[in-house]
Order: C-alpha cells, then sequence, then structure tokens
C-alpha cells in the first residue's frame, strides 16, 4: 500500500465523517480490519510516519492556541485528527499552521479527540494479531520552539477564532 493509498483511505473516512471523530475512527478502523496484512502494516507505517512529520514546534504552538493549552498527550490526539483530514489539511498545516488551520472547519472537540490514534492501531492489530513495533519517532519536536507567554502572538487567526 503506497502512502497515496494510505491517503485516500483517510479522505474516503473523511468525507463519510467529516468532524464527527468517532464516526470517522469506526470507519478507517473498519476499513484498516479488510486489509490484507501487508497493507494493514503498510498503514501503521505510513500513519507513524505522518506522526513524526508533524512533530514540529509550530504545529504545537497552533494547537496550544487553539486549545488553551497543550500537553504531550493532547498534541498527539491533534496530530491524529490533523492527519485525519488528509494530505491536504496536513501540507497546508505543516506550511502555514495559522492561516491553514483557522480555514478548516470544525469544533475544539473535532481536534482533539482521543480516539482516531487508537483506531488505526486496534484496525492494525485486528488484521495482523499483533501490533508490529512502532516508529521511530523524534525525540524532539522539529523547528523553533516557542515560548507560552508569546505563542498567542505567533497565530493571530487561531488566537481569534479559539482564544
Amino acid at each position: 500500500m503506497t502512502d497515496t493509498d494510505c491517503w485516500i483511505l483517510l479522505e474516503q473516512c473523511h468525507d463519510m465523517a467529516l468532524n464527527d471523530m468517532e464516526l470517522k475512527s469506526r470507519l478507517v478502523r473498519e476499513a484498516i480490519e479488510r486489509l490484507p496484512e501487508a497493507d494493514a502494516a503498510d498503514m501503521l507505517r505510513f500513519f507513524d510516519a505522518a506522526m513524526a512529520r508533524c512533530y514540529t514546534w509550530p504545529l504545537w504552538g497552533a494547537a496550544y492556541v487553539m486549545n488553551g493549552g497543550c500537553g504531550d498527550d493532547t498534541f498527539n490526539d491533534f496530530r491524529a485528527c490533523l492527519i485525519s483530514r488528509g494530505e491536504a489539511a496536513v501540507l497546508g498545516a505543516l506550511k502555514d499552521p495559522d492561516t491553514a488551520l483557522a480555514d478548516i472547519a470544525g469544533g475544539v472537540e473535532s481536534w482533539f479527540y482521543e480516539g482516531f490514534d487508537s483506531a488505526i492501531r486496534v484496525g492494525v492489530q485486528a488484521v495482523l494479531g499483533t501490533l508490529p513495533g512502532r516508529g521511530p519517532f523524534p525525540a524532539e519536536p522539529a523547528g523553533e520552539q516557542w515560548a507560552e507567554d508569546e505563542v498567542y502572538k505567533l497565530y493571530p487567526q487561531l488566537a481569534e477564532l479559539y482564544g
């Protein structure tokens, strides 16, 4: 399964569920459960790579502003929810998080849903019988770190929408 195939699977689930993250999680889990073993393993590899790619200070700052704070676990949920929206959303957010994320519809709950990462893992485990090793994951976020007392100034559009 190529990365393009993985994006297509995610985007199809997103199009069916929109911002209903519970439904989207169920749809993606069920879609993965129908995959052959090699494709399910590819999906987990793809998802882990996308999570690692989105592990950046700029995205964390955007999530912080959108949620009024954002710890490690919450940022994990945010990245998974971003990835669930598809390739264009991820690429836009990586390029310009303030503008791209302000332009994407959805309330805070659809950005910080806890179950999407689990849906991927549960689907893969159902197919393979076990969960393969994951990662590698970066030790630190990429990009320039922000200060909490300045972060809202870095994301004026998001601060206006969510602040």
